[in-house]
């Protein structure tokens, strides 16, 4: 029984120094970039998917093309001609001579976002590294050059970055709940060396090497299933930090939304890093039982008129949390703030739901499609949402 009562208190002190190690990576890489050469300069396409229009599109889509590096393309991918992104899209080809654009057409046999940046690389396969980027964030004038800096050192392949968020003083739950999970992202991304959302540069002759391309076509997403080939090859990745990536938390940002968003970046965790998605599966359940299990203690306690030892573990695990919050958050460089602490519990236990899904699920939606997911990552089928 005692040893039962022990098991989640173990459990998130692992967690804990598992975000202890991320933060002190963080420190590690950030300290080695500063120390990189500046004289690297390798040729680059840039490739952004592109997908529908929002207010900020033109102002994320041009601060790609506003880097302080010379030499780079930026070729802009969107499914078909009448999709609304396009629209900045023309305006920006009038304006930038680097400016490209490649439309790809529907996808048949992976994501649409992988399918998107195949037919990119088909059409311009020259350069020295393909930097992969998102279209919804906005980049600092630095975020090119230091993406790339890492790989003047030849025995590093890849680099990856994962964005800052960048919030509103007074934000509802769902941003909350967002940049939570954004946290959480963060530290899961210094922790394990993955490549995982934001953008991310390969050497051309290791996206050859690994046959990234091959891989891409037959899985839902980039990133995640990039991280999978690096896994498995025993392949290191540098996380780059300072970013230069912002993501801006929208007024109308819907809990819905993020929810759903949330429970995407799960199930690509499930299917190409299993065991960190098992890991994760194990840590995540118990801690959050294992808080709310704390009120109907302290009540028995209260009636028993003795402390449980119950109550004692699960109340660590409790300040162990907010302790482990605390540091992620410092992580990401944010003023830590009453309202993040208050949110923590809701935020984990809605994570906590989320990975519980993700377990009875093999259909991925993401962008107007359902994908049907094999066990090895590889997409079975492909209908519109």
């Amino acid at each position: 029984m005692k040893l039962i009562i022990l098991i989640p208190l173990f459990i998130t002190s692992m967690h804990f120094l598992f975000t202890l190690f991320a933060f002190v990576q963080k420190k590690r890489f950030k300290r080695v970039l500063k120390k990189g050469s500046n004289d690297f300069k390798p040729s680059l396409n840039v490739f952004v998917p592109c997908k529908g229009w929002n207010k900020n599109l033109y102002t994320y889509l041009s601060s790609i093309l506003n880097q302080n590096y010379d030499n780079y393309k930026v070729v802009f991918v969107t499914e078909s001609e009448d999709d609304k992104a396009n629209i900045e899209i023309q305006k920006l080809l009038k304006e930038y001579d680097k400016a490209h654009h490649v439309i790809s057409g529907k996808t048949e046999n992976c994501g649409q976002k992988n399918h998107n940046l195949l037919k990119a690389v088909e059409k311009y396969p020259d350069s020295d590294i393909y930097v992969f980027c998102d279209s919804d964030l906005l980049f600092e004038k630095y975020w090119l050059s230091n993406l790339v800096k890492p790989l003047y050192n030849d025995k590093i392949s890849f680099s990856a970055s994962f964005y800052s968020i960048e919030g509103q003083k007074n934000k509802g739950f769902a941003n909350s709940f967002y940049s939570g999970f954004s946290f959480f992202t963060l530290m899961m991304l210094f922790g394990a060396d993955a490549i995982w959302g934001g953008s991310m540069a390969i050497r051309q002759s290791s996206f050859e090497k690994f046959g990234i391309a091959e891989f891409w076509k037959k899985t839902v997403v980039d990133d995640m299933s990039t991280a999978k080939l690096v896994k498995k090859g025993n392949e290191k990745v540098f996380i780059v930090y300072p970013n230069g990536l912002k993501s801006i938390i929208d007024d109308d940002m819907s809990l819905n939304n993020v929810f759903k968003w949330c429970k995407r970046q799960i199930l690509y965790v499930k299917y190409y890093l299993r065991f960190y998605w098992l890991l994760l599966l194990s840590v995540y359940i118990p801690i959050t039982l294992s808080i709310l299990s704390i009120p109907v203690l302290f009540v028995v306690s209260f009636m028993k008129s003795s402390v449980m030892p119950e109550l004692l573990s699960y109340s660590a695990v409790f300040l162990i949390m907010l302790l482990n919050h605390l540091i992620i958050i410092l992580m990401n460089e944010e003023k830590p703030s009453i309202k993040q602490f208050i949110y923590m519990l809701p935020i984990l236990v809605i994570v906590s739901y989320a990975f519980i899904l993700t377990i009875f699920t093999n259909n991925l939606h993401w962008s107007g499609y359902i994908y049907k997911i094999k066990f090895n990552g590889e997409v079975k089928s492909i209908k519109t949402a």
